[in-house]
């Protein structure tokens, strides 16, 4: 087996719907974007675990960030607790520490390598060059970047029309998810081009996996009057098992065989 087809290790029904798609773009591109957000949510679980664990470690980087990099994250998005903890005031001027900005871009870090590695194996099937990668990751920075920018300004926005607190943060997490899932399905899409050999080989794959179903189907016995496994669970429940002729007559319609003996 080649190395190509060893790396393509996905759930079977995964490898059938991608031969399926094979040859039409725009299936294609829709079945992709179903992976997408499958990567997405396995992604969403890092960040999140991380986001609880990496304060653990960095809670005591209590220094505001420098003026450069404090319009990032707006410190009036965080209140109670969070707000005592990673807000603090350096030059008349509130600003969030360290603390809170290295757990929250080191979880999205990781939530979002974790997609290219999997959308680069199993959705795009690419044998991207290692430069995409680092474009990819100074592209990753900036929408980070932007989006938690953006979350910001809707914050201010939407308190100045006298919106409920906890329910701005809520509303404002909306804009900043959208921004960072289309523009990062749209730049894996780009950076990973498809590779043909991976793609084949997932189609070969299929065809190998249809034929190994079609010849489990039907194993006869020398006189032809034995059902498998397979097709005894086709038949209805609580039916006395068909035999002889009608035995084989099930056994041609369910292979497709039109010949009688």
């Amino acid at each position: 087996m080649s190395e190509a087809t060893t790396q393509l290790k996905q759930p079977k029904i995964f490898d059938t719907i991608d031969a399926k798609v094979e040859g039409k773009p725009g299936l294609k591109t829709v079945w992709q974007f179903g992976k997408f957000i499958v990567a997405s949510l396995v992604a969403t679980i890092i960040q999140t675990v991380l986001q609880l664990v990496l304060p653990l470690i960095f809670d005591h980087f209590q220094a505001g960030l420098p003026s450069f990099l404090s319009w990032i994250i707006n410190p009036s998005t965080l209140e109670g607790e969070d707000a005592l903890k990673y807000v603090v005031t350096v030059a008349g001027k509130s600003v969030v520490t360290w603390g809170y900005l290295l757990p929250f871009f080191i979880s999205n870090y990781a939530a979002n390598i974790f997609t290219y590695i999997f959308n680069k194996k199993y959705t795009f099937k690419s044998k991207a060059p290692k430069w995409h990668f680092v474009l990819y990751f100074i592209l990753m920075t900036l929408v980070i970047v932007f989006s938690t920018w953006l979350q910001g300004v809707c914050y201010a926005w939407l308190s100045a029309k006298g919106w409920n607190a906890s329910l701005v943060r809520l509303v404002v997490m909306i804009p900043a998810v959208m921004v960072q899932f289309i523009a990062f399905f749209i730049i894996q899409k780009i950076l990973l081009p498809e590779d043909p050999e991976l793609a084949a080989a997932a189609e070969a794959d299929d065809a190998d996996a249809t034929e190994e179903v079609a010849e489990k189907a039907v194993e006869l016995t020398e006189d032809g009057h034995v059902l498998t496994d397979d097709i005894k669970l086709a038949q209805p429940k609580g039916r006395k098992p068909i035999d002889g002729d009608l035995e084989r007559r099930y056994i041609r319609d369910m292979t497709g065989n039109q010949d009688d003996e």
